[in-house]
């Protein structure tokens, strides 16, 4: 079984307004495999603690859990701090609905749709930010070979795109003085300006001087709810089109 210490752990966990942010830290007895990591890595199991809910069922494996409510005695020079500098992770409830969310699309994603309609949807919906072989923006990733992920990384992706995404694609929110807020991606900085990208207009130059605060938040640029906008047939047919992506 393995064993985890730290002569210095700074970690912990917060609740902003209307939402849970909580940090837990899992030690596990046995090798995950990725689909099981990925299933589940934005979900607490805090409501599974022996303490929390004694006959609750433990996943298999799991040895150890400690969360924001559940430390147990720290030993050395090890403390927990309250931070918001984490992720959030799903209550149960959250995550049966999520799973419920993620098997309604799923079904709609395997049906054989409209290739040319799909096609239609993808310019109208995508390339705003996205670039496929060349044509389109560059805010977001490139999608030249987003089909040969599969349609359940597709899905994570669109659905809970703030969940696991690569740092240069995070929201960079600039308040200015004028009471102004401006969001997009951050080309650059430096002591004179930022350079912010955003959609459907030319870079924006902010003069630092201008600015009150600057910093990156936790969510992606990519909005959630793309696809519960869309009619059950719009998403089939955006599927035919994204899985010939290759």
């Amino acid at each position: 079984m393995p064993r985890a210490s730290s002569a210095s752990t700074s970690t912990g966990n917060s609740t902003p307004p209307n939402r849970r942010w909580l940090t837990e830290f899992r030690v596990w007895n046995r090798a995950r495999t990725a689909d099981e990591i990925r299933a589940d890595f934005d979900r607490s199991y805090e409501e599974k603690s022996e303490i929390r809910n004694p006959k609750s069922e433990i996943p298999t494996g799991l040895a150890y859990l400690f969360t924001g409510t559940n430390w147990g005695k720290l030993h050395g020079t090890a403390n927990v701090m309250k931070t918001s500098d984490f992720p959030p992770l799903l209550t149960p409830a959250e995550a049966r609905a999520q799973a419920q969310k993620f098997a309604k699309f799923r079904a709609l994603a395997e049906k054989s749709g409209q290739l040319t309609r799909g096609q239609e949807l993808f310019t109208k919906t995508c390339m705003t930010c996205h670039n496929v072989s060349g044509q389109g923006a560059q805010i977001g990733p490139i999608l030249s070979g987003a089909g040969a992920l599969g349609i359940d990384a597709l899905l994570r992706n669109i659905l809970t795109p703030s969940a696991a995404m690569e740092a240069g694609y995070r929201l960079f929110r600039v308040e200015l003085k004028d009471g102004d807020v401006l969001d997009g991606i951050r080309v650059s900085e430096d002591t004179d300006a930022i350079i912010l990208r955003r959609p459907n207009v030319n870079d924006t130059r902010i003069a630092q001087r201008d600015v009150r605060k600057a910093a990156f938040t936790k969510v992606s640029m990519m909005p959630e709810g793309l696809l519960e906008a869309l009619n059950p047939e719009d998403v089939t047919d955006l599927f035919a089109y994204l899985k010939t992506l290759k």
